[in-house]
Formats: structure tokens, sequence, C-alpha cells
């Protein structure tokens, strides 16, 4: 389960990839390319040449952001496991357990200690960091990455 999260998150991390370079390519390069592409143009290749590449380099360029969207929408639907809790794209939190959401964070039953309750499988998830020391939601969602998700 741990793995599928793991592939996930690294399809997630490839997919911003890929739609930040086609953008960023799309973006810094297009002028530039057009104006070297047409003092070239007579001596390399010709017009019809030219016009079919830039609809071919143009589709190709689709083609990727449409991936990157594809996996982007399909990774929403993941949960990543931070804080010893899953946290949804719209970081939400979820059971560590059954990973269905979770009800308020409050004390309940005899400790003291603050926590998420799991109505479904009815145990209290604290939430903490690494060490073990512990964090409150407000520090926990704040430390979200976008990238995470």
């Amino acid at each position: 389960m741990l793995q599928n999260k793991l592939k996930e998150q690294l399809l997630s991390h490839i997919s911003k990839v890929i739609v930040l370079f086609a953008l960023g390519s799309i973006i810094l390069f297009y002028n530039d390319f057009l104006m070297l592409m047409k003092a070239h143009v007579d001596k390399i290749i010709s017009t019809k040449d030219m016009s079919e590449l830039l609809v071919q380099l143009t589709l190709v360029s689709l083609l990727l952001i449409l991936l990157a969207y594809i996996f982007h929408q399909k990774n929403k639907k993941s949960l990543t496991l931070k804080y010893g809790i899953y946290w949804d794209y719209n970081k939400n939190p979820h059971c560590p357990s059954c990973e269905k959401p979770v009800s308020k964070y409050d004390s309940f039953g005899m400790n003291s200690e603050k926590g998420y309750w799991c109505d479904s499988c009815r145990i209290q998830s604290n939430l903490a960091d690494y060490t073990g020391k512990s964090v409150t939601p407000k520090e926990a969602v704040r430390s979200l990455s976008w990238w995470i998700f």
C-alpha cells in the first residue's frame, strides 16, 4: 500500500515536471523560435514544411500537457501520509488505518492528548512529526507542500 502511494507521488511529480517543462518551453522559446526559423526558412526548409513542423510541435506539446493533466487528476484522488495521518488533495485529514475522513481534532477518551477521531475504526490518531513531537493541525496543513499532491 505504501509502495502504491510512493508510486502515485512519483507520477504526480513527473506530471508536474512535464507540464512545467512544456509550458516553459512554449512561453520562453516560441517567439525566438519563430524569428530564427523565419530568418532561415528560405535557406533550409520550405514554408509548407515549416508549417507542418510547427503544427507537429504544437500537437506534441499539447499531448504532453494533456498527459500531465491526466496524471494530475488521477493523483488528486490519492492520499499522502504525513504526521501519522493521510491527507487528500484538499489537505483534509484521513484515518491512517481505513483511509476514511476523520472527525474534528480534539481530546477524546481518558487522555488529554489531542488527535483526530475516526468514527469507522473508533481510534484516535495524533499528529506528530518524524521525531514524535506533537504538531497542530494548522502547522501540519501549513507545511503540506503543493508538490506532495
